[in-house]
């Protein structure tokens, strides 16, 4: 069997979007995880089907290194509140999750506005009191959510005051929060690459010194870019399947594509042999 291709990977996420699509309704609940887990896989697949685009057009290494960043750190999330842990960690870091968005774009409307209220040249702003309202009362309907289904019980007080959905939940290693690196490995990422991926690609996504001594084209990291993201594209395809209990054998995938995500998924570790 020859192992699927990037482009391969996507078509068939493809064929598990246009049948997800269907269930989703108009004005989706996001309150609930299953929605959040499809938005972001939309998203996912978006920015899969726009780093090849760029690629196509032969773009400098930089933009492709920041992009594919983007894209693992999107699918760590995914994999964190789709399939780490117990169903009730996973509710409990969704609504974290959204709560630390929300929060922070309080601040960030509050703290400009402030910093513009004695500005002459800008005379014309107003806070956006409607957007801080319903950001404050989504906030209020997911801590009532936490403690209506209990899950302020399996982590301190702390964690919910600090909207930390990125917890530590393996107690003996005495960690606040998962770093990416850390996320990276529990999303099977091998741990090859998840070293690079933390390190390599930060100095083009931080725009270090380093990204004006390398080449501006270098197409060996676009090559094992592309490797580690059809790999990733597996695991999506076996998240869904597992999350939205999809049957592969009524839907119209590549049969041997299936083989390859089970295979994948049982044996991701084989990269680091």
């Amino acid at each position: 069997m020859e192992f699927p291709t990037y482009n391969s990977g996507i078509e068939e996420l493809e064929k598990i979007e246009s049948i997800l699509d269907k269930f989703c309704p108009e004005k989706p609940n996001l309150l609930s995880r299953q929605i959040g887990i499809y938005k972001i896989f939309k998203n996912i697949l978006s920015n899969l089907k726009f780093l090849n685009h760029i690629n196509n057009g032969e773009c400098a290494t930089q933009p492709f290194a920041t992009l594919s960043r983007m894209i693992i750190d999107n699918y760590s999330i995914l994999y964190l509140i789709s399939t780490y842990s117990s169903i009730k960690e996973r509710d409990l870091r969704y609504y974290l999750y959204l709560m630390d968005s929300l929060e922070g774009r309080i601040n960030l409307i509050e703290g400009f506005s402030k910093t513009v209220q004695n500005n002459s040249l800008i005379k014309d702003f107003q806070p956006s009191k409607h957007v801080i309202d319903h950001d404050k009362r989504a906030i209020k309907n997911l801590m009532a959510k936490i403690k209506t289904d209990q899950l302020d019980e399996i982590v301190s007080v702390r964690v919910i005051d600090k909207r930390n959905w990125k917890f530590d939940n393996d107690n003996h290693k005495q960690k606040e929060r998962l770093s990416w690196e850390d996320l990276y490995i529990i999303a099977r990422i091998p741990k090859r690459f998840s070293k690079i991926v933390q390190n390599h690609y930060s100095t083009y996504t931080h725009g270090l010194g380093m990204t004006i001594l390398y080449e501006p084209r270098n197409e060996s990291f676009v090559e094992s870019t592309f490797l580690l993201l059809s790999l990733l594209n597996l695991n999506i395809a076996r998240i869904l399947i597992d999350e939205f209990n999809l049957k592969p054998d009524k839907m119209d995938i590549d049969p041997q594509f299936v083989k390859f995500v089970n295979h994948q998924w049982e044996n991701y570790q084989k990269w680091d042999n």
